[in-house]
């Protein structure tokens, strides 16, 4: 796919246009960068709203829904076998975290793990533990994992995910979106 829709955000769109001016898809097309605005005919939203539809959808994707029953798989993994970035905190979404106040370019903070991941997703990146923080950013995402557990006196994590497979080989990436869920277990 090479086309980016953005929704009524002149500036994100701006932003995902010089962030995929020079990026290409692996059948080497280019990336582009549509805006449209937001139809005035659609209700607003409220938060609350908002944040049980993203829960839901959380849950549809671990646990699937009426129509396919999934089981996700769990992970214990050891902390000295994870990589995690975190979003930088003076950014709010995205596209403001390319390039900080002071010019310097700030691009993810390797963080690890403690009790402040439990109930969060992190994105799994298509990319390697040892590429730099500037590849992983702009790598695919290849799949979300749930922070079930952290249990920092075995510094153990225990992840729940999509399927099978050692997640410990990919860098992950924790965002401020989607925000801390409830627990997906209880």
């Amino acid at each position: 796919m090479n086309i980016i829709l953005v929704i009524d955000s002149g500036r994100l769109e701006e932003s995902l246009k010089t962030m995929f001016k020079d990026e290409r898809t692996t059948l080497d097309e280019p990336i582009h960068v549509v805006g449209i605005n937001k139809s005035k005919e659609l209700p607003a939203r409220d938060e609350t709203w908002s944040s049980l539809q993203r829960e839901a959808e959380i849950k549809e994707y671990f646990f699937g829904d009426a129509k396919a029953v999934l089981s996700p798989f769990t992970q214990q993994l050891r902390f000295d076998k994870l990589t995690i970035y975190r979003v930088p905190e003076s950014s709010s979404r995205l596209a403001d975290y390319s390039v900080s106040e002071g010019g310097q370019d700030e691009v993810l903070t390797r963080v690890e793990p403690d009790y402040s991941m439990h109930n969060w997703t992190l994105a799994v990146m298509q990319a390697s533990v040892k590429d730099p923080p500037e590849t992983v950013r702009s790598a695919p995402v290849l799949c979300f994992v749930y922070v079930a557990e952290v249990n920092e006196d075995k510094e153990e994590l225990k992840l729940l995910g999509p399927g099978p497979g050692t997640l410990g080989d990919h860098p992950m990436i924790w965002g401020k979106w989607p925000e801390q869920n409830v627990d997906l277990l209880g």
